[in-house]
């Protein structure tokens, strides 16, 4: 038994490009074209993503097993430009709770290169920022504020069917 509870944080780690025009999980540098919306609906599972330890010796699982759905949606606005929007929902999570609605991420997607517009590669840059509307005892909201800064930056190549990219980011949070 906790004689207080642990403090809340977004344990929430995986995020996709809703505006993915090659893969749902990494941002390669592609966008989406002018005036196109993408909507998705994608989920996940996460075996034992909080666990704790005494002397490097597992001693138990705070969270054990976590279901997450991500709800999200993209628009080009120009075809340098895109803005997207995902909302996790816990659908399990072992703490009393059977739904939790997770933190929103905003983004906003610039292209600097475009490899369908006969550039090199696909090269992009982007900015999100999560809102705090998730619980902190669901783990679904960050502590202080609760925002989250997120940028990243993606760049990719197709050759053919088979598509190469990476994704350098970072999430800087309270």
């Amino acid at each position: 038994a906790q004689s207080s509870p642990i403090p809340g944080f977004e344990l929430e780690r995986f995020t996709f490009n809703p505006g993915a025009r090659e893969t749902m999980t990494m941002g390669s540098g592609d966008l989406l074209d002018a005036k196109r919306l993408r909507l998705s609906l994608a989920g996940h599972y996460a075996h034992d993503p909080l666990v704790f330890t005494v002397n490097g010796t597992r001693a138990g699982a705070l969270v054990g097993n976590r279901v997450t759905a991500h709800l999200g949606g993209a628009y080009g606005i120009f075809d340098w430009l895109e803005v997207g929007l995902q909302l996790p929902v816990v659908a399990t999570h072992p703490i009393e709770f059977l739904e939790a609605d997770g933190a929103p991420l905003l983004q906003g997607r610039v292209a600097f290169l475009r490899q369908d517009r006969k550039q090199p590669l696909d090269l992009g840059l982007t900015l999100g920022v999560t809102f705090p509307l998730g619980t902190a005892a669901a783990l679904t909201r960050d502590p202080g504020l609760g925002l989250a800064f997120i940028p990243r930056l993606g760049a990719g190549y197709s050759f053919g069917p088979v598509r190469v990219g990476a994704e350098l980011g970072a999430t800087v949070r309270g």
